[in-house]
């Protein structure tokens, strides 16, 4: 007897293929290793969505590429784009608060930098902390780049001409 697994629009997340900002910076060289992680993050997650046996073809029957794809997907406007370009990101975690950027040139990472924070520093602070870095390693050169950052109240902050925070 054959059976045929059934999905309900309703329980796949809307965004679940959107969420892929981040994943431009990293996706520009997926290792055969992270691709295996990411394969099975995944197939966690639709097991539990299908409730299918582990044996399913689950990106098959769902409809949805697997992940390291996707993130390849994304990420191909960048590697056309010749243009420096600065990926931001801070986090904050019961372990610690941090912040970082990495370049990419032609789709090849040229620079990376990290910093850890104190514990009560916020998120928002990390945010305009890699920020600050990389607009700072981008005022030594004379390349045009661009500067990509995910946190909407770091972007309004800085275009906010009467903000009264002290890292803008």
């Amino acid at each position: 007897m054959e059976t045929e697994t059934k999905i309900q629009k309703d329980t796949l997340p809307n965004n679940y293929e959107e969420d892929a900002y981040e994943a431009s910076a990293w996706a520009l060289s997926v290792s055969p290793r992270l691709e295996k992680k990411l394969a099975s993050i995944q197939k966690i997650f639709l097991l539990c969505i299908t409730g299918s046996y582990r044996t399913t073809a689950l990106q098959t029957i769902t409809r949805i590429m697997p992940l390291h794809l996707k993130a390849q997907e994304e990420a191909e406007p960048y590697k056309e784009d010749n243009n420096l370009m600065f990926f931001t990101d801070g986090s904050k975690t019961e372990m610690g608060t941090g912040c970082s950027y990495c370049a990419f040139e032609n789709g090849v990472k040229v620079l990376e930098w990290m910093g850890k924070l104190e514990k009560f520093h916020t998120l928002f602070q990390a945010e305009l902390m890699g920020l600050k870095e990389a607009i700072i390693r981008e005022s030594q050169g004379n390349e045009i780049t661009k500067i990509w950052i995910d946190g909407l109240s770091s972007a309004m902050a800085v275009l906010d001409p009467h903000t009264p925070h002290q890292l803008i």
